[in-house]
């Protein structure tokens, strides 16, 4: 009776642990393995309904364990080490896709040669724009056209929006 229940609990976990070890499905064809053996031995050594019982008691428990573990597994001891806890929205950067959203429409001044990119000076602080595919020496002004996430788009002189 020992070795039926130890291949039914070594079936389980090995199920259990394909989930977390790589294997190509070597683990859990072990445990499935396992899982058949504690039934055919069963069958062989206490008859026919011990056998029927057993493969009953496979086919029910070995999903609801499974599925009670790994509710349960979040707040295990392993679960809290490799989980992310807490909420995933706190960790949001301040510097969001709206961040240069207040500079839409603003002008301002070429610090290095936009071949279509390089940088522009506005308010003092500096940005990282591209022109539509015009060259733009230093020293010209610039309007902030079009503004798409970090993506400033620039043009050259005043422009009507």
């Amino acid at each position: 009776m020992a070795v039926i229940l130890g291949l039914f609990f070594l079936g389980i976990g090995a199920v259990i642990l394909e989930f977390f070890i790589p294997s190509a499905g070597i683990i859990g064809a072990l445990g499935v393995g396992s899982l058949i053996g504690s039934v055919v031995i069963t069958y062989q050594t206490f008859g026919e309904m011990a056998g029927l019982a057993v493969l009953l008691a496979v086919l029910i428990l070995t999903p609801a364990i499974i599925i009670f573990y790994f509710r349960r597994f979040p707040r295990s001891f392993f679960g809290k080490r490799i989980i992310l806890g807490g909420d995933p929205r706190k960790n949001l950067s301040l510097d969001g896709p709206d961040l240069h959203q207040g500079l839409l429409g603003q002008e301002g001044v070429v610090f290095s040669p936009l071949r279509p990119a390089g940088i522009i000076t506005v308010n003092e602080r500096q940005y990282s724009v591209v022109t539509s595919g015009e060259f733009i020496p230093r020293g010209e002004t610039v309007k902030i056209i079009q503004v798409e996430g970090n993506r400033i788009l620039v043009q050259k002189g005043e422009v009507k929006c």
